[in-house]
């Protein structure tokens, strides 16, 4: 029988010895065999349910006997030979073999413990010579493996990504250029698309402020909204509760959410360029959790902007605002991607793999950097040139190469010139009727007469006017001058003497132009509310609207959401006359609408479209798009004008008694009654003629 023994031989006086012996057995024997083999006293080792640590204090025990003895066992210090060992490794090593050895972990390495997979890779890496994991610690191999089997199960920034701002398409730019600004205390959030699934992949790397975080592919309805109210709050630093832990976002760290939660059956038919607040919420309406009350969600949309992707080819924007506004929507390409073609085929290439970055790389991030820089501190000013993107086809193989090219302008200090009034940054539509461009978006300043620019500007133009009232569209604008004020005043001065040449409605201290809509059909109601919800959410407080269809219009705006602070339709001074003195909108004949338009000019639209008329004929033979900017630009130059009080370019004369109205208003038509048109009425008028020359005739037979 197999058995491990140790012996210590302790000297004694009278030339003898005291000798003990401890046999260990791999298993149990009878106690009689054990006594056997024992000369003197036998004893046993009571181990109370700890054989390690007791078997321990015997070997130790022993050793502190002394005199002569054979052990099978010595004891060492805890960790006394390991830090030696440690040092030992490290001492040997340098860079390039440490990363060598991380490198072909990551590589070869198996990222599971299903059948013992890792243990038996790690045992055959000690028996091998030629890898560079061999004399490293088993303690550390396994270490490396456990952090790869958990970079497998969370959200791992990503460097290698290809695309970059100069691949985005320039109307999604034009969006981002609005939203961008707000990015350092609100989160984006993008519905209708399809980096990490689920908030609790974020714990495994704190969030840093240079670098986004991206909640995609997830279940926006099954997310708290305290969650994600404290994802959005971009303005703070937040903490989310995860599975044994938290997930850290830093204060204005950029925080974006992807969704597709959109009920698409939603969505507005047409080619309206707004939506309004209760359309656009009927389309997010899936986006909650149940259960979700509207403060809760008033609270998330404040702290987000949100793009939505429609599949209809529009793209909606909201700001990030819990007041109840209008939507913007543009319409995206025939190709129905945000990315330009060249963007699209690099993005193609990273999902099949390949890593490699173009050589032009460099420079986009240099242009984006610059157009960031441009957006975020310098509100839009000193933007370096759009990209531009060319396609060649070869005749022969017929295959199209795409490439685009970016121009990089060194910008220093702008040097103090003469400033004109800054034009409307709204951008055009590409071709879209029915959008309605605001021109107060950047409302013009109001400019000062300075007399000491009055001779500079003569100098300059080489040319002088008997107006002077043009000078005041000049601002000369000095570091030691205040800057002009932003608004230029919106109240009229009512003048309802008849002997006034400027009896359209006119007032020099008013008549600004506030928006306008581009339309390829006759104006109808459809085309009046898109503008008015363009224009109304910036005006809180008007509650009036005046226009020469009123009575036509009252019974569709008051049925119209977005429109509930309208609260009096009238008609203008020129169109009363027009109407009967029944209609529900005409001032002359309701006292109630008679008061509340007092002192007001009612018919300065009118004035304008008499001035504006007069360019008609040069304006319809210009293309589309030169027609649009030259409609803008006049428009601009009207409100430049009647901010300087100049409205010299208006009809002067009286309203002179003219046709009247083609078609009758609704207030005048006779129901069951057709009307008649001009034609036919004349052809009515001979038919009579006729019929009188045929009595006389008969009567003078008769005589």
């Amino acid at each position: 029988m197999q058995f491990e023994s140790q012996l210590v031989a302790l000297p004694a006086p009278n030339r003898k010895h005291f000798v003990l012996k401890h046999v260990i057995f791999p298993c149990i024997v009878k106690t009689d065999f054990v006594k056997s083999l024992c000369y003197g006293e036998c004893h046993g080792v009571m181990w109370h349910g700890n054989a390690k640590n007791t078997k321990k204090a015997l070997d130790d025990m022993m050793e502190k006997m002394g005199g002569f003895q054979v052990q099978m066992y010595s004891l060492q210090p805890a960790g006394g030979n390991s830090a030696e060992g440690k040092v030992n490794f490290y001492t040997g090593l340098n860079d390039d073999d440490i990363d060598a050895g991380f490198d072909y972990i990551e590589k070869h390495g198996p990222g599971t413990h299903h059948s013992n997979t890792q243990l038996r890779w790690i045992s055959k890496q000690f028996i091998s010579e030629d890898n560079p994991v061999g004399k490293w610690p088993e303690r550390l191999i396994k270490e490396a493996l456990r952090n790869l089997m958990n970079d497998g199960v969370l959200a791992l920034p990503v460097h290698d990504f290809p695309l970059t701002l100069v691949d985005v398409e320039p109307g999604v730019l034009m969006i981002l250029e609005k939203l961008f600004p707000s990015f350092t205390d609100k989160a984006l959030g993008m519905h209708g698309f399809r980096e990490a699934s689920e908030f609790d992949f974020f714990r495994g790397e704190a969030g840093r402020p240079e670098r986004p975080d991206i909640f995609d592919d997830g279940s926006l309805p099954e997310q708290p909204i305290r969650k994600l109210k404290g994802f959005c709050d971009v303005g703070n630093t937040v903490l989310t509760k995860e599975r044994w832990g938290a997930a850290k976002f830093p204060q204005g760290q950029p925080r974006l959410y992807i969704s597709n939660d959109v009920d698409l059956s939603a969505e507005p038919s047409g080619r309206s360029m707004v939506i309004t607040h209760i359309q656009f919420m009927q389309m997010l309406e899936p986006a909650w959790m149940k259960g979700s009350c509207l403060s809760d969600i008033k609270a998330v949309l404040k702290r987000i902007c949100i793009i939505i992707i429609i599949t209809d080819n529009f793209i909606y924007y909201w700001p990030a605002t819990e007041a109840e506004v209008g939507v913007e929507c543009i319409k995206l390409n025939d190709a129905k991607s945000l990315l330009r073609r060249s963007g699209g085929v690099k993005y193609m290439a990273y999902r099949k793999g390949n890593r490699d970055l173009s050589e032009n790389h460099h420079k986009h991030l240099q242009w984006e950097e610059a157009w960031m820089r441009s957006i975020m501190d310098n509100k839009g000013e000193n933007k370096p040139p759009m990209p531009t993107e060319t396609s060649i086809t070869s005749p022969f193989s017929g295959q199209t190469t795409v490439s685009i090219q970016v121009h990089l302008e060194e910008f220093g200090p702008a040097p103090p010139i003469k400033r004109e009034s800054s034009f409307s940054r709204q951008p055009l539509r590409d071709g879209i009727p029915g959008a309605c461009t605001d021109l107060d978006m950047s409302p013009p300043k109001k400019a000062r007469k300075v007399p000491e620019s009055l001779p500079a500007i003569k100098e300059e133009t080489h040319a002088t006017t008997t107006r002077p009232m043009n000078y005041g569209l000049i601002d000369l604008v000095s570091e030691d001058e205040d800057e002009p004020p932003t608004n230029p005043p919106l109240e009229m001065e009512m003048i309802e003497n008849e002997e006034d040449v400027f009896n359209h409605g006119y007032g020099v201290d008013g008549g600004r132009i506030l928006g306008v809509t581009s339309q390829d059909e006759p104006e109808g109601n459809k085309v009046v509310t898109q503008s008015l919800l363009k224009i109304l959410p910036q005006y809180p407080n008007i509650d009036l609207l005046v226009m020469d269809r009123a009575c036509h219009y009252m019974p569709s705006a008051v049925k119209t959401p977005g429109l509930e602070q309208l609260k009096y339709f009238s008609l203008d001074t020129f169109h009363s006359y027009g109407h009967t003195k029944n209609c529900p909108c005409n001032p002359r004949s309701k006292t109630r609408l008679k008061k509340r338009i007092k002192n007001l000019k009612t018919s300065i639209a009118e004035q304008t479209f008499s001035w504006f008329r007069g360019y008609n004929k040069v304006l319809n033979d210009m293309r589309p798009l030169r027609h649009r900017f030259a409609v803008l630009l006049f428009c601009k130059q009207h409100n430049d004008l009647v901010a300087c009080g100049d409205t010299y370019h208006l009809n002067q004369y009286k309203v002179y008694k003219g046709k009247g109205a083609t078609k009758p208003y609704a207030c005048n038509k006779v129901k069951g009654k057709k009307t008649m048109k001009p034609g036919s009425m004349k052809v009515m008028k001979a038919m009579k003629v006729m019929k009188s020359m045929k009595v006389m005739k008969v009567m003078k037979s008769m005589k």
